[in-house]
């Protein structure tokens, strides 16, 4: 079972490392540190929306608009957070 729990743990945590950089990147986007129009930005781009769009989908249609800012990212990255710390507590418990 602590195999299990390790093995979520440590996926939540590349979701996490991902979201991060989605967010970053979105950032030097907008302020136009990167430009969109190189094909490596924009793979890269496309590659970690079409992951994680998904994921934002949902708390997209909860929270509301305000302008260009997106706040799901964030949202997203807390509840990561809150269900990697459950996971942590689990197999802390577990070993107890």
């Amino acid at each position: 079972m602590t195999t299990v729990v390790v093995l979520v743990y440590h996926m939540l945590s590349a979701l996490w490392l991902l979201i991060l950089v989605h967010l970053v990147m979105g950032l030097l986007l907008r302020v136009r540190v990167l430009n969109y129009e190189r094909p490596s930005v924009r793979g890269a781009w496309n590659g970690l929306s079409g992951m994680l769009d998904p994921l934002y989908r949902p708390l997209r249609r909860v929270l509301p608009g305000h302008g260009r800012v997106d706040l799901a990212p964030v949202a997203t990255l807390f509840f990561v957070l809150g269900v990697q710390a459950m996971f942590l507590l689990a197999g802390a418990a577990r070993l107890l």
